[in-house]
């Protein structure tokens, strides 16, 4: 597992030797295994939410399983922390278990708490009658297209999904969550011949003014309900949250296929920054 978190002043401290992850994470960050009996435990202060914003002051946290690749699950977030309101705690995505920690000071002064994860299986699992899909992070991919300010010029890319599950009975969802790497966002309409605007463009999608992937690198849908809406097509609503903004969203999905226990599905949601 891999876990990062800001200073008490809510920022993410650099030294000016950072490498890899560093230089966007700063050093308050480390990697740790679990022991043959699944327990680990992470050693660092209790980090300050970031100044003049609204987020819980949380933790970072992405799980690498064996043979398997890395994804998201839940910030660890304070009970306590009065930012940590009812409204946020309703729109948690609940990966890999609650994230929402009560911290006890122990007898030498140190704040002890404890985060049980759960991690996502591997395959297809039949649960209470449904069975559980796990997303192929490998074979899934959301491709974006940006329009400029009135039209003005478009530009093309993809960015990976980090995780993803759906509840299913048939060929309806009834329940699902996924993640988006924002890290992974890249541009593909400009050739990779073409590196300086490229790379430029890359850099402005990923700065403060548009995702600011260092402060918020995941993004996420919460699936609400599925309705069929005509053959193979239905009416997919849900929750997405980005940039630490939620809101409602409704779009429709086309089942491609669903056999021997592999869905496949595409969609298109269009979003509109401005609003």
């Amino acid at each position: 597992m891999y876990a990062y978190n800001t200073n008490a002043a809510g920022v993410y401290p650099k030294r000016g030797n950072e490498t890899g992850n560093g230089r966007r994470h700063g050093y308050l960050r480390g990697w740790a295994r679990t022991g043959a009996d699944g327990r680990y435990a992470l050693h660092t202060i209790r980090p300050g939410a970031y100044p003049g914003r609204n987020d819980p002051a949380h933790i970072h946290v992405t799980i690498t399983p064996p043979s398997a690749e890395e994804y998201w699950i839940d910030e660890v977030v304070f009970n306590d922390d009065p930012l940590l309101t009812a409204d946020r705690r309703s729109k948690l995505p609940n990966l890999g278990g609650s994230g929402i920690v009560s911290p006890v000071r122990n007898a030498r002064g140190v704040l002890i708490a404890t985060r049980n994860i759960t991690l996502k299986p591997t395959t297809t699992a039949a649960v209470g009658g449904f069975d559980t899909l796990m997303v192929d992070t490998a074979a899934s991919v959301v491709r974006w297209k940006g329009t400029k300010f009135l039209g003005l010029g478009k530009h093309e890319g993809i960015v990976r999904i980090g995780s993803g599950s759906l509840a299913m009975n048939g060929t309806s969802g009834i329940a699902g969550a996924f993640t988006i790497d924002m890290r992974t966002i890249e541009v593909t309409d400009i050739p990779s011949t073409d590196p300086i605007p490229r790379n430029r463009l890359r850099d402005h999608l990923v700065d403060e003014d548009f995702f600011w992937v260092d402060r918020y690198p995941v993004a996420s849908f919460v699936l609400t309900s599925v309705r069929r809406a005509a053959d193979n097509r239905y009416t997919v609503d849900g929750t997405l949250t980005m940039r630490g903004v939620s809101h409602p969203v409704s779009f429709e999905a086309t089942l491609l296929s669903f056999e021997r226990g592999v869905l496949r599905v595409k969609a298109d949601l269009e979003i509109n920054r401005h609003r």
